[in-house]
């Protein structure tokens, strides 16, 4: 595995010393691999990122909050019951809308949150 990392050319921002330091285990690499980490990771904050609304589901308890979230999706992802706290946590769903047809562009993320009854 450690010869994957020999080669006869020097890498990206390499110098002829590099090479050679690098071609016997020392040197600085670890700093370049962190600076060429951190680079590629910065990369991602130019992309272009979908628009993200939050929405809590907020009321006081036992009023219908998780009904709501399960009628919006269409299914069952929180758990409704007549007990007064069933939902103790919050519980997150999350729904993605694509763009209008004929349109470009991303899509727009909804995060609902249900909450616990308000006292």
């Amino acid at each position: 595995a450690e010869e994957a990392y020999v080669t006869d050319a020097p890498l990206e921002g390499e110098d002829d010393v590099d090479l050679l330091l690098r071609s016997y285990g020392v040197g600085d690499s670890e700093e370049k691999a962190l600076d060429r980490y951190e680079k590629a990771l910065a990369a991602f904050d130019d992309m272009e990122k979908p628009e993200e609304i939050n929405i809590a589901i907020i009321g006081r308890p036992n009023v219908g909050k998780s009904s709501l979230l399960n009628s919006i999706f269409g299914d069952t992802r929180a758990i409704v019951s007549d007990v007064a706290g069933t939902t103790r946590d919050s519980i997150d769903a999350v729904m993605e809308r694509p763009p209008p047809p004929g349109e470009e562009g991303l899509p727009t993320i909804y995060k609902f949150v249900d909450t616990a009854g308000i006292r």
